[in-house]
């Protein structure tokens, strides 16, 4: 089943975050209804944790469309633009912002106010997520005790539930129907003591929503307008 095109009106600066996001997206999307043949050694043979760090990677590149320096893309340079951010802040910040909490579960073992949530999910997905799964393969060199003031480093694990039907095209039209439903508490994301658990493809439905969400605000638009020159 084709991929689900974003819900984005027709602007200049919404055809930029197409461009930084479709491929990726479409990616997640075959990945979370694929599969590929088993050695006889495990029955897990689908592509989970490579959608989920396609999904990641699109996150990253849409949040820092707002913040692009067109003319001096160093971060030497990023440093003297008061009004530019941090890849991991433009990352948290965009998720925290733009990624549709009502609809979706953050299950927390600390049992921290619900207002909260947000925020310490989305540096989660930073921090135990998007850095050490594209930077080092999901390797750190954190140790198992505690490494901050206020927290435990959970190493990332990704549940992936593979929808299972007779034929790729049926799996695949499962991803695109996902698409188009509303959720209702659907688990995203699990903070245990010495693991977080982010599932794929609530993480998939969840960054597609954050994109319209970012592309439906009046300021995103304007600065990236003003971040590519467009007039």
């Amino acid at each position: 089943m084709p991929f689900v095109p974003l819900m984005l009106a027709d602007t200049k600066p919404n055809g930029l975050i197409l461009a930084a996001t479709e491929e990726h997206l479409k990616q997640a999307h075959y990945l979370l209804a694929g599969t590929y043949p088993s050695d006889g050694t495990t029955p897990d043979c689908h592509f989970g944790t490579s959608a989920a760090v396609m999904t990641l990677l699109t996150i990253a590149a849409v949040s820092v469309l707002r913040y692009f320096d067109l003319d001096a893309n160093k971060k030497a340079d990023h440093r003297k633009d008061k009004t530019a951010k941090t890849d991991r802040s433009a990352f948290i910040e965009t998720v925290e912002k733009y990624f549709p909490w009502d609809h979706v579960t953050v299950e927390d073992d600390k049992h921290r106010p619900t207002s909260e949530l947000p925020n310490l999910a989305a540096m989660e997905l930073y921090e135990v997520f998007r850095n050490p799964l594209v930077h080092a393969g999901g390797m750190t060199s954190k140790p198992w005790f505690k490494c901050r003031t206020d927290d435990f480093y959970r190493s990332p694990k990704i549940n992936h539930v593979f929808p299972g039907l007779a034929t790729p095209h049926e799996n695949e039209a499962a991803i695109a129907d996902y698409c188009t439903v509303a959720l209702c508490g659907d688990v995203l994301l699990k903070m245990e003591a010495f693991q977080s658990i982010l599932y794929s493809r609530t993480l998939y439905w969840c960054t597609r929503k954050m994109i319209e969400n970012f592309a439906a605000d009046p300021q995103v638009q304007q600065d990236i307008a003003n971040r590519f020159h467009i007039n």
